[in-house]
């Protein structure tokens, strides 16, 4: 059996969008930015997990930024909202 790795983003409204696929075709997308799945992958190397998005920052959303992740289980166990680095989104001129 071959898993399927999916990403959710958070909606404008607070609430989760329809979850991607890593590696399909689809996009999801807020007034902050898009996260498509073609470009984004998933490597799992014993208890370790490589996540690799193809994230692109909307260009009205500029300065520095948190990037916040969440992981579940398929039982949805999560592990609460984590920091996991900051973006610099250009300012537009």
């Amino acid at each position: 059996m071959t898993l399927q790795y999916r990403a959710y983003l958070v909606g404008d409204n607070g609430s989760l969008l329809p979850g991607i696929t890593l590696g399909g075709n689809q996009t999801a997308a807020n007034s902050q930015c898009s996260v498509s799945g073609a470009g984004s992958s998933v490597v799992v190397n014993g208890n370790n997990l490589t996540l690799t998005l193809n994230l692109t920052m909307s260009s009205s959303y500029s300065g520095n930024q948190v990037i916040w992740v969440a992981a579940r289980t398929v039982a949805e166990v999560s592990g609460g909202w984590q920091t996991v680095g900051t973006w610099s989104v250009p300012i537009a001129f």
